[in-house]
């Protein structure tokens, strides 16, 4: 149907413009809607071989973190939004979709500790459950207080910084 045609068209057209990174976003949300975000990373790729200083542009940044949101991957979300995050175009969207990260009780695995044996900050295994909360505790007490550095930097009319600020006093 809808869906369909307007994903084949934003494809062509990145077939011809890689860099065309509103046509890119909106198709990662087309494929996520139908399903296929295993499609995104060739488009992504296409855009950063089209020149050198590609991975400098905070519009594929930008895309690379919605796709890395959607797919579940909130540290690398928030690394290629922290990229995009001074962009005039692609700012303060980036900066939304990080506080959203942040704010989310589903993405618990953003600080929590990794349970990796070489992971400096883990160098001490606890098996208490009592210090597994302690540490999911702080987690959350850390990422609330980065949600709120970033709420500062969205311009005071925006609507949505309205609305987050409202909702980052609740947690």
């Amino acid at each position: 149907g809808e869906y369909e045609a307007a994903t084949f068209h934003f494809q062509q057209l990145l077939e011809k413009k890689p860099n065309h990174y509103n046509a890119l976003n909106r198709l990662i949300m087309l494929l996520r809607r139908a399903g296929k975000l295993q499609e995104v990373p060739r488009f992504l790729k296409l855009a950063e071989n089209l020149n050198s200083r590609a991975s400098m542009d905070a519009g594929l940044s930008f895309c690379k973190g919605i796709y890395y949101r959607y797919t579940n991957n909130p540290r690398e979300a928030l690394n290629a939004f922290y990229q995009a995050r001074q962009d005039h175009e692609w700012g303060p969207r980036s900066i939304v979709h990080m506080i959203e990260i942040y704010l989310n009780p589903d993405n618990e695995a953003v600080f929590a500790p990794s349970s990796g044996a070489d992971d400096d900050n883990n160098s001490l295994h606890r098996t208490s459950s009592t210090a597994n909360q302690q540490d999911y505790s702080e987690s959350s007490v850390q990422a609330l207080n980065s949600a709120r550095e970033l709420l500062k930097e969205l311009p005071k009319d925006n609507a949505k910084s309205k609305i987050l600020g409202n909702n980052s006093f609740y947690l």
